[in-house]
């Protein structure tokens, strides 16, 4: 995917179509390394293209329209929010242009938890920083499984929409799936 991107911003340079300078052209994705917050993943790793996008507006709504001063927690909660209201509605959006017989709840509900999720996590990073003096390195790594599991289990609603309803192909990237067999797990445990 990456090849085509490249092709496309090579394209949109030369021609001054999509960007005037090279400068602008941001990555597809980010380093992984970054991933020890959600907030790292969704500004940092994923879909780095569409960051601005997202941040135009979020931004010019904090700061014009809730007046919350610049860098500040609340300037940071209301971006989070109608950021994920924007790609939320895009994803919902395309589809239910791709199929209108569904609603796709769970994929306006996957975009609406997620800037709450986040704010519970600035809310536990504070805390441990100022509170428990938490700012060594190695807490990256419960970063890490933190930003993994919340991805993971919130995803599958979203991910469910997509595969169930074939706008998303699922093929395993494994041999066995651990995720298949803990669900399954728990299945069997309700039943």
């Amino acid at each position: 995917m990456d090849i085509v991107y490249h092709v496309i911003c090579l394209f949109g340079v030369t021609s001054g179509l999509f960007w005037n300078v090279i400068e602008e052209v941001h990555p597809l994705k980010g380093a992984w390394a970054m991933c020890y917050t959600l907030n790292n993943f969704w500004n940092r790793t994923w879909h780095q293209n569409f960051r601005r996008a997202l941040k135009t507006p979020s931004r010019y709504v904090a700061r014009h329209v809730a007046c919350a001063p610049q860098g500040s927690w609340a300037s940071r909660q209301i971006q989070y929010h109608i950021a994920f209201a924007i790609s939320g509605i895009y994803h919902w959006a395309a589809a239910k242009i791709a199929i209108r017989s569904e609603n796709f709840t769970k994929t306006l509900a996957f975009f609406a938890i997620m800037p709450m999720i986040m704010l519970l996590e600035d809310l536990a990073i504070s805390i441990a920083r100022e509170q428990l003096g938490w700012r060594n390195r190695r807490w990256r790594v419960v970063g890490y499984l933190w930003t993994f599991i919340v991805l993971t289990s919130l995803s599958v609603g979203f991910v469910d929409d997509c595969v169930r309803n074939g706008l998303v192909t699922s093929f395993p990237a494994l041999p066995f799936s651990p995720t298949y067999a803990m669900l399954n797990l728990w299945v069997r445990s309700e039943t």
